[in-house]
């Protein structure tokens, strides 16, 4: 693959996952509405909003995989570099490369599973209980958002690679 076309591809899962963390954003932001909607409404006119807990419970779980790629793009993971400073330049390329590596193999399970999963939900009508969403939609970006975060992993070890 020649530079240019690496770099557009780069380009495009950096924008996917930039597109994806706004969405997280956006549903953070309709979480705290309802919220505060609901807190108003139970105690101020005693009517509470039916699902509030349940709507927020997918929302966070929403906005959580979402930014799985956006997050390891900022570098805003935990990261542990008390002993990785302490080896020599080679051996921190190495051991970066290597955890790269399991977190894509780590990460190419879970869209595999979220999709198996959310196969499964769909085919048995899986509902959200109290509100009676379909599960299998939120399943699925489960796998949306593992599947960017391995694309953003692959364009790591490249990097990594070619140090």
């Amino acid at each position: 693959m020649s530079g240019r076309k690496f770099e557009a591809l780069e380009k495009g899962i950096r924008n996917t996952s930039n597109i994806l963390n706004i969405i997280a954003v956006v549903l953070l932001f309709v979480l705290m509405m309802q919220g505060a909607a609901d807190v108003i409404g139970r105690y101020l006119f005693n009517k509470p909003i039916i699902g509030t807990m349940e709507r927020g419970q997918v929302f966070l779980a929403l906005m959580v995989v979402l930014g799985w790629g956006y997050t390891h793009i900022v570098r805003a993971h935990i990261n542990v570099q008390l002993f990785l400073d302490r080896f020599p330049p080679r051996a921190q390329a190495i051991t970066s490369f290597a955890t790269t590596f399991l977190a894509l193999i780590l990460f190419s399970l879970i869209v595999w599973q979220g999709v198996m999963t959310a196969k499964l939900y769909h085919e048995a009508g899986r509902l959200i209980y109290v509100i009676h969403w379909p599960l299998a939609p939120f399943q699925f970006f489960v796998s949306l958002g593992a599947l960017v975060l391995c694309l953003v992993l692959i364009v790591d070890m490249i990097h990594l690679a070619l140090q």
